[in-house]
């Protein structure tokens, strides 16, 4: 039995030393609230194969309700028929057709324009070259890709960390609508490790004074990062409210998917109007049938944003590790698209990379984004061991 007066720091650090310590099962109280800690594949089959019994991720808990993250967005959302909602937006939004053909368009538009900075630097003299940070290069361009394809807002944010490798380059950077793309990313970071920390470390322990700088830190974060992705739903949504008479009344008489990009912050914004892409059928008995609150679509925009740029990032490292798969990968590619630069990504073509899916789900299987799932449960479970 342990005892957690504080967030651990590296979680998964920390639960790997607690299973090599106490086992396959172990309790662990938090501050008042009791856990039990299941670590092995086969114990978890009586929770995994009763999943309508288990649907709540989260206990409650005041630090989460503290940073407001327990009532709004998809992470920690204990209001099911809500999250439910919220779930069926992204989902259905997500999986469209039109936004996955949409997507890759832009996928290969964007893979080239990177391409170029990449020989541009490598072309660039000795007394001008500067290392390039390849973490931070992956964190711009997942950045960059989330964003667009979540909201069709460009944020430069490569292109910003390129003209400070680039000094020829920097009176062409074009204007990001983020104040500090950089500041925006490692924002993300913070943001993701305060949902840890005020999880893991009780109310007594945060109020006091050594904890209290910590605590206004994260809060900052938090705040400035609310700020960036409520600017980007302004900006989003006079653009659409600009459209002038004659679309609107094209639109009224056609699928607005012809008429309106397909990212996720268009479909919300446009719900329930004559522009919407169509009800979200997860909503059985239309609780919700009502325009998001500003508060509503900030919350899931960042927990869509914050979840995109992180796992992005994690993969591409993660693939990068494994260099015989990596050159395997690189082959399947090289056949079904072709070696030259004028190739062209096609959705049937993606389809057909059979090695590419198989790889990074092997890769996500030996190194998860997330080690630990939560579930309330609040009767009896009989786990055999």
């Amino acid at each position: 039995m342990h005892q957690i007066l504080t967030y651990p720091g590296d979680l998964i650090s920390w639960s790997s030393r607690m299973h090599k310590i106490y086992g396959d099962i172990y309790e662990v109280y938090i501050a008042r609230e009791r856990c039990i800690w299941v670590c092995r594949g086969d114990l978890c089959e009586a929770i995994y194969n009763s999943p309508n019994k288990f649907l709540l991720r989260t206990t409650p808990n005041n630090g989460l309700d503290e940073i407001g993250v327990s009532k709004i967005g998809l992470s920690f959302n204990r209001n099911w028929e809500l999250w439910k909602y919220f779930r069926g937006i992204v989902t259905k939004s997500l999986t469209k057709q039109k936004f996955l053909k949409d997507s890759l368009e832009y996928i290969q538009v964007f893979w080239e324009e990177m391409e170029g900075y990449l020989n541009e630097i490598e072309n660039l003299d000795d007394d001008n070259k500067k290392i390039l940070d390849f973490s931070k290069w992956i964190a711009c361009s997942s950045t960059d890709l989330t964003f667009f394809l979540t909201t069709r807002q460009n944020v430069h944010s490569l292109i910003n960390y390129y003209s400070t490798l680039n000094q020829n380059f920097l009176q062409n950077t074009p204007k990001s609508i983020l104040e500090s793309p950089e500041d925006f990313i490692e924002n993300i970071t913070f943001y993701l490790e305060s949902w840890l920390f005020f999880a893991f470390t009780p109310k007594f322990i945060r109020m006091l004074p050594s904890f209290k700088k910590r605590v206004k830190f994260y809060y900052e974060r938090r705040t400035s990062l609310r700020k960036d992705i409520q600017k980007i739903i302004q900006k989003r949504r006079e653009e659409i409210d600009n459209v002038n008479a004659e679309e609107n009344d094209k639109i009224k008489n056609q699928d607005n998917d012809d008429e309106l990009s397909s990212d996720l912050l268009t479909a919300i914004l446009t719900m329930n109007t004559n522009r919407n892409i169509k009800s979200v059928e997860d909503n059985e008995n239309n609780m919700y049938n009502k325009h998001m609150t500003d508060d509503e679509i900030t919350g899931l925009l960042l927990d869509v944003v914050a979840g995109g740029v992180e796992t992005v990032m994690l993969k591409i490292y993660q693939v990068a590790c494994y260099c015989e798969w990596n050159k395997r990968m690189l082959n399947e590619l090289d056949q079904t698209f072709g070696s030259g630069s004028d190739y062209k990504i096609e959705l049937d073509a993606v389809n057909q990379l059979k090695y590419c899916e198989a790889i990074i789900k092997e890769v996500q299987m030996f190194r998860l984004v997330s080690k630990s799932e939560i579930f309330e449960i609040d009767e009896t479970l009989e786990i055999n061991l």
